[in-house]
């Protein structure tokens, strides 16, 4: 494991998050973790489900055109799976369509994926994009980047990784830059099997649980291993609670189903009430001129 890096230097007086499901879901993640240890820091998670990268990188300019990031700032970016489609479509479907990963979504259709999406060039565009955001970012503020997955998964629901001479090279070439990310949450938490823990957290929450997202507790495990930080009795309480509340509302969801779906529209309350039990730390709002949705 790498040796951990300094959260802060200076105690920051805002903070901003960017990324997908892993910085902004239904519970507390990596990022409310953080907001928790700076409470009179502007705390601004603008992470969103189903994103791809550049989702993530287009809403970090649009938030430094709002916010005008700065050296009192701490930015906080986690880079998604590569093989994600992001459309902005006001006019067609309301916003912004990001469905999640290309080959297991139904919003792009069969005929789109096989004619218009390839791995390389996924590569091509999102490592491009990384390095535009870091060389962006790092004139402006105090920054630190993760991935939810190592590049090499192009489908974070497989334990395939993906490999070419083509995709060695932009490793290379790309290489100051991403060796600059921290290594991924789903390599330190559970060595990229995703069958480890899914098989971890029914037996934590209940035989029918499946989600694939990391616990409050399992967030907090990833920034304390990642981070030279004097981690307050405050945040690992607020972690405790949240972890807790996660645990009991999930189970007790998952008794009633006989099959357990995340996202049905019928869990609704469910999913309403893991974010205000189980949030950690609540974010501000987002000024409304950001097109985030």
């Amino acid at each position: 494991m790498n040796a951990k890096i300094k959260l802060a230097i200076n105690t920051p007086k805002r903070i901003f998050s960017f990324g997908c499901s892993y910085t902004h879901y239904a519970w507390g993640t990596w990022a409310n973790v953080i907001g928790s240890e700076f409470p009179d820091a502007e705390f601004r998670n603008l992470g969103r489900s189903g994103v791809g990268n550049a989702y993530i990188h287009n809403i970090i300019m649009q938030t430094d055109n709002v916010y005008k990031f700065n050296q009192d700032d701490l930015i906080l970016v986690e880079w998604t799976n590569v093989c994600r489609e992001d459309r902005y479509l006001p006019e067609k479907h309301g916003g912004w369509v990001s469905p999640g990963n290309i080959f297991t979504q139904s919003a792009y259709d069969k005929s789109f994926v096989r004619n218009y999406v390839s791995e390389i060039g996924s590569y091509v565009r999102d490592f491009a994009l990384i390095k535009s955001a870091e060389d962006f970012i790092k004139n402006r503020s105090p920054y630190h980047m993760t991935k939810m997955v190592d590049f090499s998964y192009t489908n974070q629901w497989t334990n395939d990784q993906f490999n070419s001479e083509t995709f060695t090279l932009l490793q290379e070439m790309y290489k100051p830059v991403l060796d600059n990310i921290l290594p991924s949450m789903n390599h330190v938490l559970w060595e990229h099997n995703i069958g480890l823990k899914r098989e971890r957290d029914r037996k934590l929450v209940h035989e029918n649980f499946t989600d694939g997202h990391p616990s409050p507790e399992e967030y907090y495990n990833y920034v304390t291993e990642m981070f030279d930080h004097d981690w307050s009795n405050r945040t690992s309480k607020l972690v405790r609670i949240a972890q807790r509340n996660w645990i009991k509302i999930l189970h007790d969801e998952c008794v009633k189903q006989r099959k357990f779906v995340f996202w049905d529209q019928k869990l609704m309350p469910m999913r309403d009430e893991l974010r205000k039990h189980s949030m950690i730390y609540d974010s501000l709002d987002i000024d409304d001129s950001i097109k985030r949705w």
